[in-house]
């Protein structure tokens, strides 16, 4: 009896994800700052300040994963 081994293939796309990492962390450090200077110094309520922070999230992923250009 042989024993019977299977070949996935593999997922990674190639791609290097330590820039788009970075910029993660740059947008969720200054969406956090810009959050506590908002909530101290005006009345924007949690849900506004959470909604503007997915948008500006979302299209600065959107741009950086190239789509924009149609390299994607």
């Amino acid at each position: 009896m042989s024993a019977v081994t299977h070949q996935h293939p593999t997922t990674r796309t190639g791609r290097d994800w330590s820039p788009t990492l970075a910029l993660a962390l740059v947008v969720s450090l200054v969406a956090a700052l810009v959050a506590i200077v908002l909530r101290a110094a005006t009345d924007v309520s949690d849900t506004t300040i959470v909604v503007a922070v997915i948008v500006v999230a979302f299209t600065v992923s959107w741009i950086d994963s190239g789509r924009r250009r149609g390299t994607a």
